[in-house]
């Protein structure tokens, strides 16, 4: 190949390259531009809202998720509260469990409950315990923007796990225990299987 035709090859494989290079910026500028939509949008339905666990918010599914602590091998962490990682919707595992800090999980048992029933309205979660129930995500802008809190002229306050711009909570159902024999151990323990499903 003579040295004219390696750098006419050379000259097209620049410009190719060239061209294609600011195609993909493009295309990434584009994919990083920001999607308007107005909170009519919203209420509207026009606009679907999907959630962490991949489905739209406030849609009701079965979920199936473990309590933990969180991981002290690195070392202590600074909040060492139980959070809910799901990992099933509907009965599909999930990639990855999604992890759900208490302080933004609320779930209920079913109401009404008798008259002569002495129990707890919530259900108290315990490291390890594993909870199927029928529950949606649902969520909100939550905080202040640190520019009003400049112009208020108070310290930035510090952020909490479950404290984002845009928060994701998670509302339950879980169904009731069997209710407990007076004065038996079995109906503890049964409570206890009934709450671990």
């Amino acid at each position: 190949m003579s040295r004219t035709s390696l750098a006419g090859c050379a000259a097209l494989l620049i410009a190719l390259g060239s061209w294609l290079g600011s195609a993909f910026d493009l295309a990434g500028d584009e994919a990083r531009k920001a999607v308007t939509i107005s909170v009519d949008d919203l209420n509207s339905g026009k606009v679907v809202v999907v959630g962490r666990l991949g489905i739209p918010l406030k849609t009701i599914a079965t979920l199936r998720g473990t309590w933990r602590f969180p991981d002290q091998s690195n070392g202590p962490t600074k909040d060492y509260s139980l959070s809910l990682h799901v990992s099933h919707v509907d009965g599909k595992a999930l990639t990855e469990p999604i992890k759900f800090h208490s302080a933004i999980v609320e779930i209920d048992y079913p109401r009404l409950w008798d008259a002569d029933d002495t129990s707890s309205k919530q259900p108290k979660p315990a490291n390890g315990e594993t909870w199927e129930f029928r529950g949606y995500e649902t969520g909100g802008f939550r905080g202040r923007p640190a520019q009003f809190e400049k112009e208020l002229r108070l310290p930035l306050s510090a952020s909490g796990v479950w404290e984002r711009s845009f928060l994701t909570e998670l509302n339950g159902i879980l169904p009731k225990p069997d209710k407990p024999a007076k004065n038996s151990e079995q109906g503890k323990t049964g409570q206890t299987e009934q709450k671990k499903r």
